[in-house]
């Protein structure tokens, strides 16, 4: 009997009760799954982003930018005619 570092893989298969065929379908599917979830954990990644800039409250850029949003606002009061 030869040593199992021997053996060709068709011989495994054979021995194994499995053609090529369906090892690829194993492997496309293994394949398939892996980018399933690679996409769940890149949204879940973005989610929790999203949500711990929530939670530090703004950033400097938009604390700097809201002193011109509250000038514009205060351009839009409206006027009464003795003042």
């Amino acid at each position: 009997m030869r040593d199992h570092a021997e053996l060709d893989p068709s011989e495994v298969l054979h021995r194994l009760g499995l053609t090529e065929e369906t090892v690829r379908a194993v492997i496309r599917a293994r394949n398939q799954r892996r980018r399933e979830l690679r996409s769940i954990l890149q949204d879940r990644q973005k989610m929790v982003e999203t949500l711990l800039q929530l939670k530090q409250g703004p950033t400097l850029e938009e604390v700097h930018a809201s002193p011109a949003a509250t000038m514009q606002s205060s351009v839009r009061i409206k006027r009464y005619r003795n003042e």
